[in-house]
């Protein structure tokens, strides 16, 4: 098992991810600034699939398929809602 790191974006967001050997752990900046996901991962598992998360500042409009609250992470003046994503 090792801890990885993810860039977000704002809106939709493709991470890749091993097939049942993945937990998302949290989410936050890094020492660059830099919106990020951070998930425990076991690199053993070769069977790779994308699970989605959707960045969301305060006041825009969610998609139809949002899913649980991840975390909420302020960001200088910007307030960043990372959100599960069911496509």
């Amino acid at each position: 098992m090792k801890v990885f790191k993810y860039y977000l974006t704002l809106g939709e967001n493709a991470i890749s991810l091993p097939h049942n050997a993945a937990e998302i752990l949290s989410v936050g900046l890094d020492g660059d600034n830099a919106l990020c996901l951070w998930a425990k991962v076991d690199d053993t598992v070769i069977d790779q699939q994308n699970q989605y998360v959707y960045v969301a500042w305060t006041g825009l409009d969610l998609p139809s398929e949002i899913g649980k609250l991840i975390g909420t992470v302020r960001q200088g003046p910007i307030i960043n809602h990372i959100f599960h994503l069911y496509t």
